[in-house]
């Protein structure tokens, strides 16, 4: 089963769509560092930074988890 981790959560991947696949990757590699655009930043890269400015970890947290409930019919974070 190949698996991803979001905030210690293991998830199966074939349960999730690539976007909030991706979406989770990009939080991940972040480490919480939010930093200027880059050429080498991705789309996902660039919207999550600009997330993590505006609405802060929390938000962006809270986005991604309810979009793992919706997609896998878990409604325990």
């Amino acid at each position: 089963m190949d698996t991803i981790t979001f905030q210690g959560i293991v998830y199966n991947r074939s349960d999730l769509s690539a976007e909030l696949i991706s979406m989770i990757e990009t939080y991940n590699s972040s480490g919480q560092n939010v930093s200027g655009k880059t050429p080498n930043m991705t789309d996902y890269g660039f919207r999550l930074n600009q997330a993590l400015q505006i609405f802060g970890d929390a938000k962006v947290i809270l986005a991604i988890q309810l979009l793992i409930q919706l997609e896998t019919g878990n409604n325990n974070p």
